[in-house]
């Protein structure tokens, strides 16, 4: 396993369309690519009503919204995981 498989790289991005279809993803290969995606272009989507999903390399849910809130991680995980000081 290479360092960036241990980081879960490549990441696959999905934007679904209102009848709950993508197009096959984007590949998201770098911390850029990732954050870009989650603080861009997930919220204008995710405005609009739209199913945003990120996969990482083992095709586990990253990050999963839904009808304009976020489900995955939830709120529990997020409060869990230690701060950066």
């Amino acid at each position: 396993m290479n360092a960036s498989s241990e980081k879960g790289y490549p990441f696959r991005g999905y934007l679904f369309d209102y009848e709950g279809y993508h197009d096959g993803g984007i590949w998201l290969e770098t911390d850029d690519q990732l954050e870009n995606f989650i603080f861009l272009v997930a919220p204008a989507h995710m405005h609009r009503g739209l199913e945003v999903m990120v996969t990482d390399c083992w095709d586990f849910a990253v990050f999963h919204a839904k009808n304009g809130r976020v489900v995955w991680p939830s709120e529990e995980v997020i409060d869990e995981q230690p701060r950066e000081e």
